[in-house]
């Protein structure tokens, strides 16, 4: 079965991959196996464009940290637990948050839904954060003017560039390269879909939180999945493999049904490639769907980390994942 011959609702009617002869110039498959799906496997870009991903990662190119650009006395860092504190307390006392407040409960550490937030970062960790979410203003951080002033770039920044860098190379090796770009946030819309290096390049330059107008307030992995398949649907991969590759910072905790849409992907000859950009985050629903569908589940948060998990995942050498 082809996989515009059948239905997709995530939990039931199975997406069969397409199995078709792909041939060289001379009409004999003599290449190996694996060059041919590099070549003929359909990458599938799906970019979170949330607000949080305007954000920056924890250190530069070189995985060094820029706390030291600024001044951090002992009144100062006491001033901004005070303020976490208060935040917190406001959110579990039920009270609606001011402006101020809602950037300095972004400190919190990664909680699981439902939990009550905690705060037991070091010294060093809260200097990272205020720098990771751009709070040295709301905190009023000053700057050590006798240092160089250098900022990380943020995780969209990272994102656009190395997508940029990527796609263009593989174009480059591959003139008639199918592909997909896909941004989302609370849903998510095909930008790009089986076009021209000038087309997707068009893309990639507006990338940016919000684009193409999707809703930016909220992550919703699954919705990117899904319409994911949906372009592979339309626009399937002639050796029947699709290589997704998900770039996020958001705690969806949507993924919660993604166990059940496994068997689904893996007969779509889907292989999923997830990497968060930002804080240490654990999500076994997501982990182990990599894990069944040949890819990885990495966490990175800094821009070195970031690039080199990028591009192995894009060089990926992928087969479709046993059935």
């Amino acid at each position: 079965m082809k996989l515009e011959n059948v239905s997709f609702d995530g939990t039931s009617d199975l997406v069969l991959r397409k199995t078709e002869s792909v041939l060289t110039s001379s009409g004999s498959v003599l290449r190996k196996l694996g060059d041919l799906y590099s070549e003929h496997a359909k990458p599938v870009f799906l970019f979170d464009v949330s607000g949080s991903m305007s954000e920056r990662v924890a250190a530069d190119k070189n995985q060094v940290g820029l706390a030291d650009q600024y001044i951090w006395t002992p009144e100062k860092l006491a001033s901004i637990r005070q303020k976490v504190a208060e935040a917190i307390a406001a959110v579990m006392s039920g009270q609606e948050l001011s402006w101020s407040a809602q950037d300095h409960i972004k400190m919190i550490d990664p909680i699981e839904p439902g939990m009550p937030p905690t705060f037991t970062a070091t010294d060093e960790e809260l200097k990272t954060r205020v720098i990771q979410h751009d709070l040295i203003g709301s905190f009023h951080v000053a700057i050590d003017w006798s240092k160089p002033h250098l900022q990380p770039p943020s995780r969209i920044e990272l994102v656009k560039k190395l997508a940029k860098q990527e796609i263009e190379a593989r174009f480059a090796k591959f003139p008639n390269s199918r592909m997909a770009v896909i941004p989302f946030g609370d849903g998510a819309k095909v930008s790009f879909d089986d076009g021209t290096a000038d087309e997707v390049r068009a893309v990639l330059d507006r990338l940016c939180i919000g684009m193409d107008g999707v809703n930016s307030t909220g992550t919703n992995i699954l919705s990117a999945i899904r319409a994911g398949v949906e372009a592979c649907r339309q626009h399937p991969s002639v050796v029947g493999l699709h290589h997704f590759i998900i770039v996020s910072d958001g705690q969806s905790s949507d993924t919660a049904a993604l166990p059940e849409w496994v068997p689904v992907l893996k007969q779509s000859g889907i292989v999923l490639d997830y990497i968060h950009i930002g804080d240490s985050y654990v999500n076994n629903a997501l982990k182990q769907a990599c894990a069944a569908l040949g890819g990885e589940f990495v966490v990175v948060n800094d821009e070195k980390s970031f690039e080199s998990r990028f591009i192995a995942a894009v060089h990926r050498l992928c087969l479709p994942p046993a059935l």
